[in-house]
């Protein structure tokens, strides 16, 4: 898209992002202009830090985790590796809300912890307060409404853009019928007000009662399609906000002899690497994990660098990945 606005290559776009020598500084300021101007981040080069007798660790504290949530598994995994490679000590800590400010108390205390990572669904105002009080760098990653406070350092995917996105592609193949599959928490109350965006863009119903919530999890998935065979006559796509849910609903689909994409369509939502090898291959929204945790860091480590500075918020635009578990909307009977 950049490639387009700017009436360049996607090469190019790369090397002006890259200050590439290549490129004309008069090209370079073009791009860069755009890019802002449509939400893209410009990375600045990472430079290896100097090994020293006083390095540091990053908490990375995760306030939910499930056996089944590959994808926050994916997202801390990338936070890890960008810790190690900034040169700082990664200490990844699993805790509940209840007990976080007791950890926070606990690790402030050795004097090891530079800053803090904070991946949750609920914002904790007594931790947070305990971070102004002792002026510790922090930043918040994902499931924060857009409308949080504004003097929290903050990243998350466009929720409500994926939601948008997923249901416009269903529409764009002349699907009508669309029924979206839900689960508890802010990210999917956001991920299904795309979800109505979308059907009133293309002047179509939004009815809630073609909304069903499901536990995010690939039984979740799997026993609402086997407890709920009508499913499969009502709604030519069905937009599954979560990708295990999405593969449970595909191998349900497939076990009742339901031909995907031909008779239905089924789109995810995460972009795990477990969407490529169920039969069809998942089409799902991907959330950019490199993206997001470098975007975490440069903020993180500007708070660092520069304590006091203003807080940052950025919402990072998801992408569709187009597989094969969609397709053309068939008529339907």
């Amino acid at each position: 898209k950049l490639a387009e606005l700017a009436g360049v290559s996607q090469a190019t776009v790369s090397r002006c992002l890259n200050d590439s020598h290549e490129v004309s500084q008069e090209t370079k300021e073009r791009v860069r202009n755009l890019a802002k101007e449509h939400g893209y981040i410009i990375r600045r080069r990472r430079k290896n830090t100097v090994a020293t007798a006083q390095r540091k660790e990053i908490a990375i504290i995760v306030s939910e985790i499930s056996e089944m949530d590959a994808y926050l598994r994916a997202l801390y995994n990338t936070l890890f590796n960008l810790v190690i490679q900034e040169n700082y000590f990664p200490m990844l800590l699993f805790c509940t809300e209840e007990s976080m400010l007791h950890r926070i108390d606990e690790l402030t205390e050795t004097g090891i912890i530079d800053g803090y990572i904070i991946i949750t669904r609920a914002f904790n105002e007594e931790a947070d307060k305990k971070f102004r009080k002792l002026l510790i760098p922090r930043v918040y990653v994902h499931y924060f409404s857009r409308y949080s406070l504004e003097s929290i350092n903050m990243v998350d995917t466009d929720q409500f853009l994926g939601g948008f996105l997923a249901t416009k592609h269903l529409i764009q193949l002349g699907h009508r019928h669309i029924a979206a599959f839900t689960s508890v928490g802010r990210e999917f109350e956001d991920r299904t007000s795309g979800y109505f965006a979308a059907l009133r863009e293309a002047g179509l119903p939004t009815d809630n009662k073609n909304v069903f919530t499901i536990p995010r999890s690939y039984d979740g998935g799997y026993r609402m399609i086997m407890d709920n065979q009508k499913i499969i006559h009502h709604y030519t796509g069905i937009f599954v906000q979560n990708d295990p849910s999405a593969i449970g609903c595909i191998n349900a689909l497939h076990d009742l002899g339901v031909q995907i994409p031909e008779q239905i369509s089924v789109i995810g939502y995460d972009g795990i690497e477990e969407g490529k090898f169920c039969r069809p291959e998942l089409t799902t929204i991907e959330q950019p994990l490199q993206r997001i945790a470098e975007v975490v860091m440069d903020f993180l480590l500007q708070a660092i660098n520069r304590p006091g500075d203003s807080a940052m918020r950025t919402f990072i635009q998801p992408n569709v990945i187009l597989r094969k578990s969609t397709g053309p909307a068939p008529q339907i009977q």
